[in-house]
């Protein structure tokens, strides 16, 4: 399951047809959907998107089940009406039925919003299951452009903002683990060979110039940069620092912390995995978002932050909601991070 709450970040754009919001799917998930249901919460009576769920198409005897599923979260974003897509490559079961019809039949028996209407998306083409009017649906589909103006905008923005559009969900998960080999084993033996007492200080000093780089794009950093960064998160106070920069969308403070995540493996990577989790959880990438709070909590099953940050993904708490929590908490008392064993 995929739930993305879309970034406070992303730019407006209005969406004007079918095939705009089909071709910005990717975008709004953080990969390519492949053989799903993707149901989009409207809000307003401009019809805002503020949340997208993605799930695996179900088997015929799981229909109901995720039927309700989907009716639960929907509910649960506050969705006044929402819009479904059956994204899949099977042909059609028999003539004039589209395949995911027993799935479109359940959301709308399940959901306790209007559904506006839903969608199959497949070889680059959009069909309405509930529209039968075919001067605007026609039978052959109607073409999705990638480079749609709404796809083109959103994809500008996320590459201004450094988030990556992943090829698809393996790679999202992916991108949360750490280096592993002789990449690993060079950073754990750079936070070896840190002076603790040293560290607060040379972390301000190096900061700076860290985040200079990463707002230029991905910082190739050394192992002992990873080392000195991801062992200073372990300072609350640092830490905390660090995402208050995040939530008020410094240059390439997420970025940064993308970086030291990948580098920084276990023992010591439970705070540089949590603050991803933030990043990604701030940015909408709810895959992401999750794939690096299970890090976190492997390596330290007690770690706060990934508690808090997980419980409030899967109670759906907006990214707006946590960015405004988190500037009216103070940060916390200057605290050195526990020797290492």
């Amino acid at each position: 399951m995929s739930r993305s709450p879309l970034p406070p970040s992303s730019p407006a754009v209005a969406v004007d047809a079918v095939e705009d919001l089909a071709a910005a799917l990717p975008h709004l998930l953080g990969f390519p959907p492949v053989e799903s249901l993707v149901v989009v919460a409207l809000e307003g009576p401009r019809g805002e998107l503020t949340f997208t769920l993605r799930l695996d198409l179900p088997e015929p005897c799981d229909v109901a089940a995720v039927a309700e599923i989907c009716a639960a979260r929907m509910d649960a974003a506050a969705a006044d009406a929402v819009i479904a897509f059956v994204v899949t490559e099977s042909p059609d079961p028999s003539a004039g039925q589209l395949p995911g019809a027993d799935v479109v039949e359940a959301l709308q028996r399940a959901v306790p919003m209007p559904l506006r209407d839903a969608f199959l998306l497949r070889g680059g083409r959009v069909w309405s299951f509930l529209c039968p009017d075919p001067r605007c649906c026609p039978a052959e589909g109607r073409p999705v452009a990638e480079s749609s103006p709404v796809a083109s905008t959103l994809a500008a923005a996320a590459v201004v903002a450094g988030r990556p559009l992943f090829r698809d969900r393996d790679e999202v998960v992916r991108a949360a683990q750490a280096v592993g080999g002789d990449a690993a084993a060079a950073v754990l033996a750079a936070v070896d060979r840190l002076d603790d007492r040293r560290v607060p200080q040379r972390y301000r000093q190096a900061l700076p110039g860290l985040l200079a780089r990463a707002a230029e794009g991905e910082p190739a950093l050394t192992d002992d940069e990873a080392a000195l960064v991801g062992w200073a998160w372990h300072d609350v106070g640092l830490r905390d620092e660090m995402l208050g920069s995040v939530a008020d969308e410094a240059p390439g403070a997420g970025t940064l912390v993308r970086a030291v995540a990948r580098l920084v493996p276990a023992p010591y990577d439970a705070p540089a995995a949590a603050m991803l989790g933030w990043v990604a959880y701030a940015e909408g990438t709810g895959v992401l978002a999750a794939a690096a709070l299970e890090r976190a909590l492997v390596t330290d099953p007690g770690y706060s932050l990934a508690k808090l940050l997980d419980d409030a993904l899967h109670r759906q708490v907006p990214p707006s909601a946590l960015r405004s929590l988190w500037a009216k908490v103070p940060v916390p008392a200057r605290r050195r991070p526990a020797p290492r064993r």
